[in-house]
C-alpha cells in the first residue's frame, strides 16, 4: 500500500522499509538505514547511521560526521586513520589525515612517529631537532637533541650526527673528534709526522715540530736537523774540538770524540790530555828512554830530550851508550877478572872489534838498528852481560860515539 488517509490522497514515505499504515502512515518494518521517526520522514542527526539511525558514526570521522545510511565518514577521517569509515589505523611510517604523509625516520631508537600528527613523542635520534626531527642539527653542534659542539680542531665542522670532522682535524690533533692531542713525538695534520729524533727528549711541538727542549748534543736549528759545524760538539754546538785528532779530523759533532785517535803527544776521546811526562808518541804509548839531561822528561811528540843527554848516552832520543861509557863497564868487569892472562885477551879482543867498528863506516845504519834494539831493552849491563856480548861479539854490534 503506498497511500494511507481517509482520501488515500497522502503517500508513505518512501523510506518505509515495507510500506506504511493506511490509516496513519507508520512505516511498517521501520525505516530504511538513515531515516528515523514512525513514518521515516527524518533524516538521521549527524553523527549517527543506519537503520533507524541506530549506529553511531566513527569517532575517526573527521567532525564525526558519515553518511546517514552507511556510515560513510564524510569529510574524510581524523588524522591517523584511513578506510572509508576511518576504522583503521594508520600502518608504521605514515600519519596526518588519511595516513598521507610518511614519517621523516629520524625518531629517537627508531621508532615511528605519532600517527596523528607525525612528532616523534620519545625525542629524535641523534643529529636532528623538531617536533618532527625534520632538522638537521644547527652548524657547530651534534648528537642528540643537537646539545653537544663540534670540537673547534675541526678543520671543516663535524657531522652533525656522530661529531667527526668534515675535513679532518687540524695542526696537532687527532682522532675522529679532533679532540686529542698529538702523542709526544708526533706532530702535523693527523699526528702524521714523527719529531725529529735529535730533539730532547724526542719532543716536538705539536703544529711545526720545533723542539721544545731543544736539540740533543751535536745538532742545531729548531727543529734540530742540522749537525754541528766542523770544528764544533755538544750541546747547542757550543763545545769546539780539542784540534789534535789524527789525520787532521775534526771530532764527532755530537761527543767530540776523536774516532780515529790523536795525534802523537795527545790521548784520551778528546785527545784534549798532552802525554803524561815520561811518555810519548802515538796515543802515549811509547816511555821516554830517562836518559835525558838532568832526568828532565822527553818532547812529548817525538820522544827527544831536548836539552841533551846524560853524560853515558847520545842519540835525539838519549838511547844510545857512548864508546867511552862501554869501555868502562867493560874494563870494570875485566879488571874483576884480577888481571889474569884470559882478562887481557879479552880487553885486546875487544879493542879490536871498537877499531874495526869505527873505521866500518858502510855498516853505520844497520849498526844504528841492532844499537836501537839493544838500548830499548833498557839493560842494565852487569860482568854476565857483558859476558853475553862477547860471546856474539861475531854477531852483535854496538853503536859507539
Amino acid at each position: 500500500m503506498g497511500l494511507n488517509d481517509t482520501n488515500c490522497t497522502d503517500h508513505c514515505s518512501r523510506h518505509c522499509l515495507n510500506g506504511c499504515n493506511n490509516e496513519t502512515g507508520i512505516c511498517i518494518g521501520g525505516c530504511k538505514a538513515g531515516y528515523e521517526r514512525e513514518q521515516c520522514d527524518k533524516v538521521c542527526d549527524d553523527g549517527l547511521f543506519r537503520y533507524n539511525c541506530s549506529k553511531q558514526c566513527s569517532q575517526n570521522c573527521a567532525n564525526q560526521s558519515c553518511n546517514s545510511e552507511d556510515g560513510t565518514c564524510k569529510h574524510g577521517c581524523n588524522p591517523g586513520w584511513k578506510k572509508l569509515n576511518c576504522s583503521q589505523a594508520c600502518e608504521s611510517g605514515k600519519y596526518r589525515k588519511n595516513c598521507e604523509l610518511f614519517c621523516r625516520g629520524n625518531c629517537l631508537h627508531n621508532k615511528t612517529c605519532n600517527r596523528f600528527n607525525g612528532s616523534c613523542e620519545n625525542g629524535c635520534s641523534p643529529g636532528f631537532s623538531g617536533a618532527f626531527c625534520d632538522k638537521e642539527c644547527p652548524s657547530g653542534f651534534y648528537g642528540t637533541n643537537c646539545t653537544a659542539q663540534c670540537s673547534p680542531n675541526c678543520l671543516n665542522g663535524c657531522n652533525h650526527v656522530k661529531g667527526t670532522c668534515k675535513g679532518g682535524c687540524k695542526i696537532g690533533y687527532k682522532r675522529e673528534l679532533c679532540d686529542k692531542i698529538c702523542d709526544n713525538g708526533r706532530f702535523w695534520y693527523n699526528c702524521s709526522k714523527q719529531c725529529s729524533q735529535n730533539c730532547a727528549s724526542q719532543s716536538c711541538e705539536k703544529e711545526v715540530g720545533t723542539c721544545i727542549h731543544g736539540c740533543n748534543p751535536g745538532w742545531k736549528e729548531l727543529n734540530c736537523s742540522e749537525a754541528c759545524p766542523p770544528g764544533t760538539y755538544g750541546n747547542k754546538c757550543q763545545q769546539h774540538c780539542s784540534g789534535h785528532c789524527a789525520n787532521d779530523e775534526t771530532c764527532n759533532h755530537v761527543t767530540g770524540f776523536c774516532e780515529n785517535g790523536c795525534v802523537d803527544g795527545y790521548n784520551g776521546s778528546l785527545c784534549d790530555s798532552k802525554c803524561s811526562p815520561g811518555f810519548y808518541g802515538k796515543n802515549c804509548h811509547c816511555k821516554c828512554t830517562g836518559h835525558c839531561f838532568e832526568n828532565t822528561t822527553c818532547d812529548s811528540v817525538t820522544g827527544y830530550c831536548l836539552q841533551g843527554c846524560m853524560e853515558e848516552y847520545s842519540g835525539s832520543r838519549c838511547d844510545i851508550l857512548t864508546q867511552m861509557t862501554y869501555i868502562a863497564y867493560l874494563h870494570n868487569w875485566i879488571y874483576g877478572l884480577s888481571g889474569s892472562t884470559a882478562g887481557l885477551a879479552l880487553l885486546f879482543v875487544c879493542c879490536v872489534i871498537i877499531f874495526c867498528r869505527q873505521k866500518n863506516k858502510t855498516k853505520k845504519s844497520k849498526a844504528k838498528q841492532n844499537a836501537a834494539r839493544y838500548v830499548q831493552k833498557e839493560v842494565k849491563l852487569t860482568p854476565s852481560d857483558v859476558t853475553k856480548t862477547y860471546r856474539q861479539a861475531p854477531h852483535v854490534y854496538l853503536e859507539l860515539e
